[in-house]
C-alpha cells in the first residue's frame, strides 16, 4: 500500500537539516494555506501548485541527466517558468488547481496501479500517467468548479503537509527510517483525514465574510 501514497518524497539525505527545515516549512505554510483557504486564495494556490509541478518535473527527470555542477538548476528553472506561467492565465486557473493536483498527488498513484511491477513503473510510465491524469482533473475542475477546487486545494495542503511533517519526523528525530514504508496504512488514513478536515473548513467558511467595524 506504500507505493500508493500521494506523497511528494524526495532524497533528504544530502542535505543538512538547516536546509530541509527551511524547505519543509515552506511547504508546511503553503500546505495551510491551501488546506484552510484554498477556494479564497486558489489563483495563488494555482502559482505555487504549477512551480511545484515544474520542480517535481525538473527534479525527477532531468535532475539526474545533468552534470553535477548544474544539476539544480532544472527544479529551479522549470519551477520558476511554471510559477510565471500560470499568472497570465487567469481563465485558466480552475484547470490548472485541479490539473496540478492530479499530476502531484494522484499522477503517482495511477501509474503504479496500472503498472504493477515489483520493480515500480519507469519514469515515462509515471510522466504518461501524471499527463493523463492532469488532462482528466483539470477537465473536472472546469465543470464542477467549486467543489473540485475545494476538494483540490484541500489533496494538495494535505499532500504538503503531511510531506513536510513526515520529511522533518525522518531527518531530526530518532524515529525509525522510511516512515512512508513503516506506516503506510496509518498514514493513508492521515492523509483522508486532513483533507476530510480542510473540505469541511471551507465549506463551512466559504460563505462567510469579514464582519466590517462600524
Amino acid at each position: 500500500m506504500e507505493e500508493y501514497l500521494p506523497f511528494l518524497r524526495f532524497n533528504a539525505a544530502g542535505h543538512s537539516t538547516e536546509v530541509l527545515i527551511a524547505v519543509c516549512a515552506v511547504m508546511l505554510i503553503a500546505g495551510l494555506l491551501s488546506l484552510l483557504y484554498g477556494y479564497r486564495v486558489y489563483k495563488l494556490v494555482v502559482v505555487v501548485a504549477t512551480g511545484l509541478v515544474g520542480a517535481y518535473v525538473g527534479w525527477t527527470f532531468l535532475y539526474p541527466r545533468l552534470p553535477e555542477k548544474y544539476a539544480f538548476l532544472a527544479p529551479l528553472v522549470l519551477g520558476l517558468l511554471g510559477a510565471l506561467a500560470a499568472l497570465p492565465m487567469q481563465k485558466m486557473m480552475v484547470f490548472l488547481a485541479g490539473a496540478a493536483v492530479g499530476f502531484v498527488s494522484l499522477g503517482p498513484v495511477v501509474a503504479e496501479v496500472i503498472w504493477k511491477r515489483p520493480e515500480g513503473p519507469t519514469s515515462s510510465e509515471y510522466l504518461i500517467a501524471g499527463i493523463v491524469v492532469f488532462l482528466a482533473m483539470g477537465i473536472m475542475a472546469l465543470l464542477l468548479f467549486k467543489p473540485v477546487v475545494i476538494i483540490a486545494t484541500s489533496m494538495f495542503g494535505s499532500t504538503l503537509v503531511l510531506s513536510a511533517v513526515v520529511t522533518l519526523v525522518e531527518k531530526t528525530s530518532e524515529a525509525p527510517k522510511g516512515l512512508y514504508q513503516t506506516y503506510p496504512r496509518e498514514l493513508a488514513w492521515i492523509f483522508v483525514g486532513i483533507t476530510v478536515v480542510g473540505v469541511a473548513f471551507q465549506v463551512a467558511t466559504r460563505g462567510k465574510r469579514p464582519q466590517k467595524s462600524r
